[in-house]
C-alpha cells in the first residue's frame, strides 16, 4: 500500500535535516579531502506534481539532496567533489568557475578516471546540470517543494534535430540606416569574452519560475562554456542581460528568427537594449513543443566581417516541457547543447562536412567520430561537449581533423565577434565611509569597507579589489592590503593609516573596469 504523500514529504525533510548536519563530513582519498556532493533522498513513489518535469521520464533516475556549498565557492578546498548516483561513483575536478546573473554560479569539471564533462549551474536553491560520462548523458533538475533534485539518464537516440543548417543572411533585407558598421569605433574587447543578451518567452518564464529561470539560463550558457574549455578555445560566453518578451512558443523557428532579427512587434526595442548592454549576440529562448520544427535556428556567418553583427541572432528551444499530455520524453527532446550549436553558427561554424553547411573557413566544420559527434555535427552518435579539434581526443578518438576544426575557426573569429559591441562596465563599487579625516600620527588609522555589486545589484564574491594612493598623497597616507578578495557579501576591508605629513590624498579602489576614489584629509 503506497505511503501517504505528506508522510513521504516529512521523511524527505527529515533526511534533508540529517544531510545538513552531516555536510561537514568529507570523503578522504589519499591525503586529499573530497567533499561528497550527493546524498540519496528517501525512496518512495515519485509523484507527477513535484518535479520540474511533469512525469517520470526515465527508468534510470534517482532523487538526491545536493550539497550546494562547494558549488558556490571558488576556494581550493572545493576543486574536487565526489558524485555518487545511479551506480556511479566519480571524483570530478573543477576546470572552470563562472559567476553570472543575480548571484548565480556555474561549476564546470571533468571526471578524473574517465572521459566526460560535468556542468552545474546554481541560483539560490535551484540547480540544473548535466553529467556526461563516455556515451551516457544524465541530467539534473530541481524537484519543487522537496529541497531535492532528480538525476536521470537521457536517451540520445530520442534527441530531436538541433537544426537543419544555419540560415544564410540576405544582406539586401536590411536598410542601410539599420546597418551598424563598428569597424571604425574604438575597440576595447580582446576576444576572450563575448556578451550575450537572452530574451525568453512568457511560456519559458512560466516553465521556470523564480530562481529556476536564472539557473536554467546560466546552465545553457555553461554548456557552451564547458565546450570551449574542453576544446581548448580561449573564450567565455557571458550573459549580460535577460528580458521577457510576450511571444508565442509555437510556430516555426524560421519565423521567430526573422521577427527577432528585423525587430518586428515585441522585438522592436531589442536593438536599443542590445546596444545599452553591449551584447555581441542575441538569443531567444522558447519552450519546445511538439509543433515546433527543429530545436534551434541561427544565421550562419560565411565570411569574417564586422557587418555580421547585424545577423548575430539565434532562436533556441529548450526541450523540457511539452504542450501535449503524457511524457514527451517518449519520443523526443531538445539537446541542451542547442545554444552552443546555434551560437557556433553565428561564429562561422558549419555542420560536419558530409552534411555540409558553409562555414567561415574551409575547415569550419564539425566532426563525426562514431559513436560520438562534436557540438556542430548532425550525424548519428552521442553529441559530446567538444567542438571539433584534431589536437583534442575523447575516448581515444581525435575530435576533429585538419579539415574539420571548429576550435581553430572560433579562435580566429572570436576577436571580431567580441567586438560586435563594446562591453559595458556593469556593476558598481561603494565605499564606507565616503570621506576620511585623520590626525597626523602613525596610530591614526581607520578601516574602510569596499562593496562590489554586479549588474543586478547582487554582491560579487571572490573579486579582487586593488587599492592605490595617488603619488602626491603617499606622504600623507598608506593603504593596506594593496589588494583584497570580496567575501560572500561582496565586501573587502582595507586599512588607511595617516603618516606625519599634513595634506590631502586620494585613495582609489579598482575591480576590473569598476573604479571608485575617496578623499582622505590629514590634519
Amino acid at each position: 500500500m503506497p505511503k501517504p504523500k505528506n508522510t513521504i514529504l516529512q521523511l524527505k525533510m527529515l533526511w534533508y535535516v540529517v544531510f545538513l548536519l552531516a555536510m561537514s563530513l568529507n570523503v578522504h582519498a589519499g591525503n586529499e579531502e573530497i567533499v561528497s556532493l550527493f546524498t540519496s533522498a528517501v525512496s518512495g513513489n515519485l509523484t507527477s506534481d513535484d518535479a520540474v518535469f511533469g512525469v517520470a521520464m526515465s527508468d534510470s533516475q534517482q532523487e538526491v539532496i545536493i550539497n550546494l556549498i562547494p558549488l558556490k565557492s571558488e576556494i581550493e578546498a572545493y576543486e574536487k567533489v565526489r558524485m555518487d548516483f545511479l551506480g556511479h561513483s566519480i571524483v570530478v575536478r573543477r576546470t572552470a568557475f563562472l559567476r553570472g546573473l543575480k548571484e548565480s554560479v556555474t561549476w564546470i569539471g571533468k571526471p578524473e578516471d574517465r572521459e566526460g564533462s560535468i556542468i552545474m549551474s546554481v541560483c539560490g536553491d535551484a540547480l540544473f546540470g548535466q553529467i556526461e560520462l563516455k556515451d551516457e548523458v544524465y541530467k539534473i533538475v530541481p524537484v519543487r517543494g522537496a529541497n531535492t533534485h532528480r538525476v536521470f539518464k537521457l536517451d540520445p537516440e530520442k534527441a530531436a534535430p538541433i537544426d537543419d543548417g544555419g540560415s544564410i543572411p540576405h544582406y539586401d533585407k536590411l536598410n542601410d540606416k539599420e546597418i551598424k558598421d563598428s569597424s571604425s569605433s574604438e575597440k576595447r574587447d580582446d576576444g576572450s569574452v563575448f556578451d550575450v543578451l537572452v530574451l525568453y518567452t512568457n511560456g519559458f518564464a512560466e516553465a521556470y519560475p523564480g530562481d529556476e529561470l536564472i539557473a536554467q539560463i546560466s546552465y545553457l550558457a555553461g554548456v557552451a562554456n564547458a565546450s570551449y574549455v574542453n576544446s581548448e578555445i580561449g573564450l567565455t560566453a557571458r550573459v549580460v542581460g535577460i528580458e521577457e518578451v510576450d511571444y508565442e512558443d509555437s510556430g516555426t523557428t524560421a519565423d521567430a528568427l526573422s521577427d527577432l532579427t528585423y525587430g518586428s512587434g515585441v522585438f522592436s526595442d531589442v536593438a536599443d537594449l542590445r546596444n545599452r548592454l553591449g551584447a555581441d549576440l542575441v538569443v531567444l529562448l522558447r519552450v519546445y513543443t511538439s509543433g515546433n520544427d527543429v530545436c534551434g535556428r541561427a544565421w550562419q556567418m560565411t565570411s569574417l566581417s564586422s557587418s555580421f553583427e547585424n545577423w548575430a541572432f539565434s532562436v533556441v528551444q529548450v526541450g523540457e516541457i511539452s504542450s501535449g499530455s503524457g511524457s514527451w520524453y517518449s519520443y523526443s527532446y531538445c539537446s541542451d547543447q542547442t545554444l552552443a550549436h546555434e551560437m557556433g553558427h553565428n561564429m562561422g561554424c558549419g555542420h560536419a562536412d558530409a552534411y555540409s553547411t558553409t562555414g567561415v573557413f574551409e575547415y569550419s566544420y564539425g566532426y563525426c567520430f562514431y559513436p560520438y559527434r562534436s557540438v556542430m555535427a548532425t550525424c548519428n552518435g552521442t553529441r559530446v561537449n567538444y567542438f571539433s579539434n584534431p589536437d583534442v581526443s575523447y575516448e581515444g578518438f581525435a575530435t576533429g581533423t585538419d579539415n574539420a576544426n571548429n576550435a581553430r575557426s572560433i579562435n580566429k573569429v572570436k576577436l571580431t565577434v567580441s567586438q560586435f559591441r563594446d562591453s559595458k562596465c556593469l556593476g558598481s563599487i561603494t565605499i564606507s565611509p565616503k570621506e576620511l579625516t585623520l590626525d597626523r600620527q602613525e596610530v591614526s588609522e581607520v578601516t574602510v569597507t569596499v562593496t562590489v555589486t554586479g549588474e543586478y545589484d547582487s554582491p560579487s564574491e571572490g573579486e579582487t579589489v586593488n587599492a592605490t594612493v595617488n603619488k602626491a598623497g603617499r606622504k600623507q597616507v598608506s593603504v593596506s592590503p594593496s589588494s583584497g578578495i570580496t567575501d560572500f557579501n561582496g565586501q573587502a576591508a582595507f586599512t588607511i593609516t595617516a603618516r606625519k605629513k599634513k595634506g590631502t590624498a586620494k585613495v582609489k579602489f579598482k575591480e576590473g573596469c569598476l573604479k571608485k576614489s575617496m578623499t582622505v584629509k590629514v590634519n
